[in-house]
């Protein structure tokens, strides 16, 4: 999972770092960029459901192997394109794909792998992105500067292709344990195949509910746990995509937006280590810390437009991404009290999904707003709106303790 979130935040933020460059060597606007870019994550979450039904044909290991292929091969076939269409045809597909399978099966065997301190070894799987944002920003802009954005996207295939490695270390025997699953109570009258379907109809039907866990869906836990999932997920991703653009759109130079992203990504690790130890040896509930992250977060973004001075901007982008570390190590320890743990890679899987309207819908906004109005400010604010809503979710958890239930 460590390698995992370090490929995806140099996925992600990578190309996030060469979007002006894409822009001019393309001859384009700022949201048709961004939003290419935005639809990774939300090709990513479409291969989601299929886990489940991969892994019953497949080792995860062999899976994770074909997924550092993807990767490899995504960044070296984009590096030749000649236009925004041809970029987001050859790396889009590939890279969505192979992040969204290796994420769930990544979420999935640690969450099965540790049924205490689990807290604790999801944020330390997860200080990979830390370290990426600290590595990946002032690597891609050293890359770009020498060989160019074609010899940079050469460059970070090959570094992706390690997952190859990760793929094939993965143990066999680590597998889903389909023979403890529970299914969701139904009422026995839909149970029962109607009188007028065929049998073999309702058979095929009964397979595939099966194999994309679609009960999943009248589960209202499941959906507590994706609106918070989803529009952190969104919020966080748009972020990772525009900060730059908006660093400079502020005055400051590249290399003072990449250092804002690099005293960022020292925060992030050091919640990511430090959450663990405070939820699975503190006081405080989860649900609190998250809650005091997500708080954070939003009030952030909502500050953000009006601030203008170096160590303003510095310190709002040291709090987003402390407050993202707490948050996505938290909002996984979420998942797994609210669904347990024979529903995480379902879960996962569809959440991902959801994640994925909102990046093809709404992916475009920000980019759109600064190409109309000429700056950010409407677009952090419409995303403090959105990281809201994932804030008033989880207090209705709270208060109605949808998580209190037995730890599997």
């Amino acid at each position: 999972m460590w390698s995992y979130c370090f490929i995806t935040v140099g996925a992600i933020k990578g190309l996030g770092v060469l979007l002006p460059t894409l822009q001019v060597q393309f001859e384009t606007k700022t949201w048709i960029v961004g939003w290419s870019i935005s639809v990774i994550t939300g090709i990513s979450g479409l291969t989601g459901p299929l886990v489940v039904a991969l892994q019953r044909r497949c080792e995860p290991g062999s899976i994770i192997v074909a997924c550092g292929v993807m990767l490899g091969l995504s960044c070296i076939v984009a590096s030749f394109a000649v236009s925004v269409f041809q970029l987001t045809l050859t790396y889009v597909p590939l890279a969505g794909i192979a992040l969204g399978l290796s994420g769930v099966l990544s979420k999935q065997l640690v969450g099965l792998c540790f049924d205490q301190n689990h807290a604790t070894a999801i944020g330390i799987a997860r200080t990979g992105s830390s370290i990426a944002f600290l590595v990946c920003t002032p690597l891609v802009q050293i890359l770009l500067e020498t060989f160019g954005w074609r010899g940079t996207m050469l460059i970070m295939g090959g570094l992706f292709s390690h997952m190859i490695v990760c793929g094939a270390l993965v143990k066999k025997q680590l597998k889903h344990s389909f023979h403890n699953y529970k299914q969701i109570q139904e009422d026995s009258a839909s149970a029962k195949p109607p009188s007028n379907l065929p049998l073999c109809l309702y058979t095929a039907w009964e397979s595939f509910a099966a194999n994309l866990d679609l009960r999943l869906l009248l589960n209202i836990r499941f959906w507590m746990a994706a609106i918070i999932f989803c529009d952190s997920r969104f919020a966080s991703d748009m972020w990772r995509i525009y900060f730059v653009s908006t660093a400079v759109s502020k005055g400051f130079s590249s290399d003072d937006a990449t250092m804002f992203v690099a005293v960022g990504a020292v925060g992030s690790l050091i919640a990511k280590v430090v959450q663990g130890f405070i939820i699975d040896r503190g006081p405080l509930p989860f649900w609190a810390v998250l809650g005091i992250g997500l708080s954070v977060s939003t009030a952030t973004y909502c500050t953000t437009p009006w601030l203008s001075s170096y160590t303003t901007v510095m310190i709002s982008a040291f709090l987003i991404m402390t407050a993202d570390g707490f948050i996505s190590c938290l909002i996984d320890v979420l998942v797994k009290q609210l669904l347990g743990v024979d529903l995480l890679s379902s879960a996962y899987g569809w959440m991902g999904i959801l994640t994925t309207l909102l990046s093809f819908t709404l992916g475009f906004l920000p980019g759109w707003i600064y190409d109309t109005t000429g700056s950010f400010n409407a677009a952090f604010v419409f995303l403090c709106c959105v990281q809201a809503s994932s804030l008033v979710t989880l207090l209705i958890v709270s208060y109605k303790k949808l998580y209190s239930i037995p730890k599997v």
